[in-house]
């Protein structure tokens, strides 16, 4: 392998084979080492070459589960200029179809389909390398169609901004599913090019148990586990030290949390009880992430960090953030043409990206302060942010969900959650964490979910998320007991 030519391969795939080739003894994933990853690789580059296997064809991993297999399935197809395309074990199969794949992997088996793709372009960084399809919280998944430059730009500019902080002798706990762009590059592919270790879960349905018996320094997570480990019984301050040894083993020295808003709360928490910074960012699977990012050298709690190199952000007349740079998507998955080739729509080239987050900067810190489309006017002309007022609502360790929205005639909100609490007035629990906002802004009517919002029963994203359109559509259908509470007007 050493010395060997790599100016053929595609950027995504120089970039990784250049670090497998640097750190060839290294553990790689679990006890494997980056040799055995290489092995793996030409493994299924002599696969994709049986298949007759064309550049733009598509690569679908469908799994939820993780492997060595599914890396070396990827990296082969990128250095086949082919396109690789991750979706959960359940993905929709009237969306996967449009993709026209010419290979499936699903649960490490391989299926192979027709294709007709041909090509003579060269080899250009602008060409598709990964299909990721949004969570659906709101409509349908959208396919996000990501090139070479756009994922080797944001992995170098995440290594830009922690420099040395993160090397080949970190290892990380993959919690994270692949089909994340979070978790698919800026732990997994980010970590390879850094040559370190990356540890899979064996039960990826709880994997925090798992943790401490990987000794991981590093861990990418989602404001939902910070959540779960800030409301456990066990989140005593005289066992704050068992606990961090009982969670996270004796190595931890960082997490990067996105996905989704995370409390300030949670943050100076772990910060003060364990000993254990979190770091947070902000970003989109269309800018391949990350957009913003804090770190070990530029921190400030309360914002969402400072835009990575080569990103710009402005603030348009709405306060909506938008976001240009070389990680801005292709544009959003069209149609598939008679000769297999993959077209856009939304392209944005040297344009805007709105990202639908309002948000102001501030000494060059980003700041994030609700999502556009969530808000809504009340009768009265005020404007309720939803969010913030469920992320007060959830402090409460009796309360596991949240959902805030508008009455039929917008002149107060209603407020659904969901609790294991058999605490009969719930909302005298919920103003006790909602001292602090308007008298308007409070719920004048609670209701109890008859089950948890769950990816299963269609109420959760894969991001953990709520689904709130999903649930307001439902919402009637969702409740088992109403328990009102009247302000005084």
């Amino acid at each position: 392998m050493h010395g060997k030519n790599q100016t053929m391969k595609t950027p995504l795939s120089r970039l990784l084979l250049k670090s497998i080739n640097k750190h060839y003894s290294r553990p790689c994933l679990n006890h494997i080492t980056y040799s055995n990853l290489f092995e793996n690789i030409q493994h299924y580059t002599k696969i994709l070459k049986t298949s007759q296997f064309q550049p733009f064809d598509r690569v679908v991993i469908q799994s939820n589960t993780k492997s060595i297999d599914q890396v070396g399935l990827m990296i082969a197809t990128w250095e086949a200029r082919g396109v690789v395309v991750c979706v959960p074990q359940n993905f929709q199969e009237s969306i996967l179809t449009k993709v026209k794949p010419k290979l499936i992997m699903k649960d490490n088996q391989i299926s192979f389909k027709e294709s007709r793709t041909f090509s003579n372009k060269p080899i250009d960084e602008k060409d598709p390398a990964l299909i990721l399809f949004t969570s659906g919280s709101t409509a349908e998944p959208k396919g996000v169609v990501l090139s070479h430059q756009n994922i080797v730009s944001n992995i170098e500019s995440i290594q830009k901004l922690n420099q040395d902080y993160i090397s080949h002798k970190d290892r990380s706990f993959s919690i994270l599913p692949w089909f994340h762009c979070y978790g698919l590059v800026c732990e997994l592919l980010f970590l390879l090019s850094k040559g370190a270790n990356v540890r899979l879960p064996t039960n990826i349905k709880n994997p925090i148990p798992e943790i401490k018996f990987h000794r991981p320094t590093l861990l990418f997570t989602v404001p939902k586990m910070l959540e779960k480990i800030y409301k456990s019984r066990w989140n005593k301050p005289y066992l704050s030290p068992l606990l961090k040894f009982y969670l996270f083993g004796d190595r931890i020295k960082m997490i990067s949390v996105g996905g989704s808003y995370c409390p300030q709360l949670y943050i100076e928490h772990f910060k003060e009880r364990f000993g254990v910074p979190i770091y947070q960012g902000f970003g989109m699977t269309e800018t391949s992430p990350m957009i913003s990012l804090n770190s070990p050298s530029h921190n400030l709690i309360g914002s969402v960090g400072q835009p990575l190199q080569n990103v710009e952000i402005k603030i348009d007349s709405q306060g909506q953030v938008l976001v240009r740079s070389p990680s801005v998507m292709l544009g959003y998955l069209d149609y598939i043409d008679e000769n297999n080739i993959i077209h856009t729509k939304h392209i944005l080239e040297n344009q805007w990206l709105p990202t639908g987050d309002k948000g102001f900067l501030k000494d060059d810190y980003l700041f994030i302060n609700g999502r556009i489309k969530n808000e809504y006017k009340l009768s009265n002309g005020k404007y309720i942010n939803p969010l913030h007022l469920e992320s007060l609502i959830l402090k409460s360790p009796l309360i596991d969900q949240a959902i805030v929205f508008p009455s039929i005639c917008n002149n107060h909100n209603i407020c659904i959650v969901y609790t294991d609490s058999t605490q009969t007035d719930i909302s005298k629990e919920i103003l006790k964490y909602l001292d602090t906002v308007e008298k308007y802004e409070i719920p004048k009517e609670y209701y109890f979910f008859k089950d948890p919002c769950s990816i299963e029963n269609g109420l959760l994203s894969l991001k953990l998320e709520p689904k709130r359109q999903e649930i307001i559509k439902q919402w009637k259908n969702l409740i088992f007991v109403n328990k009102k509470h009247n302000e005084s007007s």
